[in-house]
């Protein structure tokens, strides 16, 4: 079976960039004192553009590849421009294709980033170049390769990553799948490392990315470090909160190192129903400053309660109880409510 590979025109990210060609008498010549130098292709950058984790091979699911150069001297409205290409590699019959280009402006001495995020499929595995321009013309060509074996900071490499319901003995992935129930029990990712010197740390950070919790995005929701070596399969796992999972858009992300490697996302089902403790909720009734822990004297306790596909004429009674004690003791409920589907 054929694997098809779309290297759509993604959005690049970049720092403060520039160049501007100073013109001559005549208009028709130009120069310019600006130049383009410490090229780096990396698995990150600092505050301050400069790279972090330098490398020119990366992995299929590298979350975004970048790169890093020093801009001196550049007069203003300086143009620096930028090209990624995919040169040759696993698709047949495309070579020399360019992903994209940006052209803006920046000037003075000063590290820019350039940045490519990852395509829906993935890197397709080959060779690369980006190409970078001072006024139209080019000044720096750095290639980098796709490997499907590419190594992280310190050695080692994760092969395969991959969302489960459980794992085996060895750790490997039993029942994989990327859509989850919001009453699962426990959610399994099961990481494949190679070649990894003694003393390697895998983190796991688990995000909540966006869903049916309201006002909520990108929350990390847990995170589980591994210190290993040699070529294994690792277990990385989170289990269900107390309130279930809410439905939504998740992200497992994958470090070797401290170096962000892969990026595995996955689903939670909404749940048919489902609640959020709060300390306050907005004039739409989206929870505000969600919590399961409240101080002692707090006047109110919010719950936000989501109900799914709930057929018409639907009624709902919530019912507080203080647990405690050995005997859960009744504190009250709400009053009877009609039910309005989602």
């Amino acid at each position: 079976m054929k694997t098809s590979y779309v290297l759509a025109r993604p959005l690049v990210i970049s720092a403060i960039l520039g160049a501007i060609a100073l013109t001559g008498c005549s208009g028709e010549v130009s120069f310019t004192t600006a130049k383009l130098t410490e090229g780096t292709m990396c698995l990150g950058v600092d505050s301050q553009n400069k790279p972090v984790n330098a490398t020119d091979t990366f992995a299929v699911n590298t979350p975004e590849i970048f790169c890093s150069v020093k801009l001196s001297n550049a007069p203003d409205d300086t143009e620096v421009g930028s090209e990624w290409v995919y040169v040759k590699g696993e698709v047949q019959g495309v070579t020399d294709y360019v992903i994209d280009t940006l052209v803006l402006p920046a000037d003075g001495t000063q590290f820019l980033q350039f940045s490519l995020p990852r395509p829906d499929g993935g890197w397709p595995i080959g060779e690369y170049q980006l190409n970078l321009y001072i006024d139209g013309k080019e000044a720096v060509s750095l290639p980098f390769t796709v490997s499907a074996t590419a190594t992280g900071p310190g050695g080692g490499s994760i092969s395969q990553a991959t969302m489960a319901l459980g794992v085996d003995a060895q750790s490997r992935p039993v029942n994989p799948t990327t859509t989850f129930a919001a009453n699962t029990p426990e959610i399994y990712c099961s990481v494949l490392v190679s070649n990894a010197p003694a003393g390697t740390e895998l983190l796991s950070e688990w995000y909540y990315v966006s869903g049916e919790w309201q006002g909520v995005t990108n929350r990390l929701v847990g995170s589980v470090p591994f210190i290993m070596q040699g070529t294994m399969y690792v277990s990385l796992s989170l289990t269900i909160p107390a309130e279930g999972w809410p439905g939504g858009q998740y992200q497992v992300k994958l470090y070797l190192n401290g170096a962000l490697q892969e990026a595995v996302p996955f689903t939670v089902e909404s749940a048919p129903i489902s609640a959020v403790t709060a300390m306050s909720v907005d004039a739409n009734n989206y929870p505000v400053n969600p919590t399961s822990t409240f101080p002692v004297g707090v006047e109110k306790v919010y719950t936000v309660i989501y109900v799914h596909d709930a057929p018409a004429g639907t009624k709902l009674v919530v019912e507080w109880y203080d647990v405690g004690s050995t005997v859960h003791r009744f504190v009250g409920k709400n009053n009877e409510m009609q039910v309005q589907t989602s």
